[in-house]
């Protein structure tokens, strides 16, 4: 495992308190530069093969999206230093089938799914769908199965679509779902439902703020393990 912090420096003006006006307009100006808790995060890495979990917390102006990119640009830059290819080192945010299911439960009635097939990460597993895409010369394949209005898909307990969405919990392909509510539409997206989980406020204690990182990633790395291999039930094992 590795642990670290990511992040950014940037320009600031900060106005002291004037205490002798009792005012902040009347207070000194102050240009500062550097990282604050705003700009920076900690993060852990399962660096395990076979693994290769991120987890990261976020901040005021680190969202998911930026430590995406920040980290997948220190991962190239690194990797480039090493003479190893960037485009094989990606960053990919992952959401489990569980999520999936739960939100089906509140919203049965989808008219909408949309399935964006990616290539792995690594490329070391070419199914069918990446076969077409290779063949073509193309970087994505996007399906859309739409019904009419009045009807919604058989998607519950349906293991075509169960096959079709095993992926996102890899990070390797996107999936949209809208489904009809009672005000508008109800939509899901991989990515924005992404695989979350409270941990307690570390302050400005970056060290106390990785040990947490780094423990929801020992967990969360070991749960997947188990869902992907689960122990044999006749054997007595825990």
């Amino acid at each position: 495992f590795l642990s670290g912090i990511l992040g950014f420096s940037e320009a600031d003006r900060l106005r002291h308190f004037d205490a002798a006006t009792f005012s902040w307009l009347k207070g000194r100006e102050v240009e500062t530069a550097g990282a604050s808790t705003r700009t920076m995060v900690p993060f852990a890495v399962d660096l395990r093969e076979d693994r290769r979990w991120v987890a990261f917390a976020t901040a005021y102006k680190i969202r998911t999206a930026a430590f995406k990119e920040g980290f997948q640009a220190t991962l190239q830059g690194a990797v480039a230093r090493h003479g190893l290819f960037p485009s094989e080192w990606q960053v990919d945010l992952v959401t489990s089938v569980a999520r999936v299911s739960e939100w089906l439960l509140e919203h049965p009635d989808v008219s909408t799914f949309i399935r964006v097939v990616r290539y792995h990460n690594p490329t070391d597993n070419i199914d069918a769908d990446r076969a077409d895409m290779r063949q073509l010369g193309a970087d994505r394949k996007e399906e859309k199965y739409v019904v009419d209005r009045g009807r919604h898909l058989n998607l519950e307990g349906n293991s075509e679509f169960e096959r079709k969405i095993q992926g996102i919990q890899t990070g390797d392909l996107d999936i949209t779902l809208i489904a009809r509510a009672t005000v508008g539409h109800a939509h899901f997206s991989t990515r924005d439902h992404i695989d979350r989980i409270s941990i307690e406020d570390y302050g400005e204690d970056f060290e106390y703020g990785m040990e947490l990182v780094l423990q929801v990633l020992r967990d969360y790395s070991e749960s997947r393990a188990t869902s992907q291999n689960p122990p044999d039930r006749n054997s007595g094992t825990p």
